[in-house]
């Protein structure tokens, strides 16, 4: 694969060919070629709003089943809110459009759209140790990050008429609210006349 970095954005083009050796692989599907192209988390100016982007365009290719071309589309928006305590709400929105052209004797142009939101509330309760040359460092720092977070993505009745080639195509629709508990150890070092801080361990329950 190829990959280019810009300011705020990425640009990735592969070839991925498979081979099977379980079983035949003419109905192993290859991507022949894909590129990705990817914008960093952006603020929007003067907000507390910053925007995302994914995006992918793939020719899927095999000598048995369904072959096309896919071109997805997904632009997003997150903000952070400094509620004070240490308290962060962080809603989330997404809008996903799919472009499909198959080729199966004659060709075949669909689309799907889908949209997903979310919002997210966590705080950060951190105490720092003296570690007084402890693993060379000088200080210990244990974040706890309990989170509720809730994601809402609709159904989408038509979708089991697209073709199904990876995870992209089957969106699974979701109303949950989940929970988090975060445990973070972070080391401070000091190296030279700089300060580097590392983390020693993240462990998440959910």
């Amino acid at each position: 694969f190829v990959t280019q970095s810009f300011s705020n954005s990425t640009l990735v083009g592969l070839i991925q060919y498979k081979y099977d050796l379980t079983q035949s692989n003419k109905e192993t599907l290859q991507r022949l070629p894909e590129i990705r192209y990817t914008v960093n988390r952006t603020r929007i100016s003067g907000t507390p709003w910053f925007y995302y982007f994914d995006s992918s365009a793939t020719r899927f290719d095999r000598k048995e089943g369904s072959v096309g071309e896919r071109i997805d589309l997904y632009p997003h928006l997150i903000a952070d809110y400094q509620l004070g305590y240490g308290f962060v709400l962080t809603p989330r929105l997404g809008y996903r459009e799919t472009l499909y052209s198959r080729t199966a004797g004659e060709q075949k142009l669909t689309s799907r759209e889908i949209y997903d939101a979310g919002v997210g509330l966590n705080v950060k309760i951190a105490k720092v140790y003296k570690a007084n040359g402890f693993w060379g460092m000088d200080a210990i720092r244990h974040q706890i990050e309990p989170g509720l977070s809730y994601e809402y993505i609709p159904h989408v009745h038509h979708q089991k008429v697209l073709p199904q080639w990876d995870s992209i195509d089957n969106i699974a629709e979701s109303n949950n609210i989940t929970w988090s508990l975060t445990n973070r150890l972070t080391g401070k070092y000091a190296v030279g006349e700089q300060t580097v801080k590392q983390d020693l361990m993240i462990f998440t329950l959910s």
